[in-house]
């Protein structure tokens, strides 16, 4: 599970390393030249002009970096206590079940069709809810972290997306990050 870096860190991670970038390279004094080249060759390279970015240079909005599940950390944090609390055979037997309430494409403009009715983390009362959602899609704003598809299976029958039994202890160790 990857958590979302919100943009201010993001930002500021940017401007950090730009900044040590430019610290630790001022020492050498000799002049450049300008030349052109290939993008592949482009790393370690000094821009001869400013590089201009449209503001604010970022999507306004939470996009998902890979395929996954949209969840919310505080259903994992729910979840996470409960299995703490269960002894090894319950562990074995725990099965951390969402209902899909709907899926969000790369290129999607509009998230408002997903419903999340906040019932105790659930719009069904009983199972917490996920959204399915692609690399670059937008993360609805009720949900802020993606399970990657790759750790989960769905019970289309159900209509029910689960994490893999083997990944369970992997996923809500994961929660101790936040």
């Amino acid at each position: 599970m990857h958590r979302m870096v919100p943009v201010p860190e993001a930002l500021e991670t940017v401007l950090t390393e730009t900044a040590k970038s430019l610290w630790f390279g001022s020492g050498s004094a000799s002049t450049q030249v300008s030349v052109s080249t290939s993008s592949s060759e482009l790393v370690g390279q000094i821009s001869a002009a400013d590089i201009r970015v449209p503001s604010p240079g970022y999507p306004n909005y939470n996009s998902s970096i890979m395929d996954g599940y949209a969840v919310k950390t505080s259903d994992l944090v729910e979840m996470k206590r409960l299995y703490d609390n269960m002894d090894e055979k319950e562990r074995g037997d725990f099965r951390m079940e969402f209902v899909l309430e709907g899926k969000v494409f790369a290129g999607d403009s509009n998230t408002a069709s997903i419903s999340c009715d906040d019932n105790n983390g659930s719009s069904n009362g009983v199972y917490p809810t996920a959204v399915y959602v692609t690399t670059g899609a937008v993360v609805p704003n009720e949900y802020d972290a993606v399970i990657p598809v790759e750790d989960t299976t769905q019970e289309t029958e159900k209509g029910q997306m689960c994490i893999i039994d083997d990944k369970v202890a992997s996923v809500l160790e994961t929660t101790k990050q936040w």
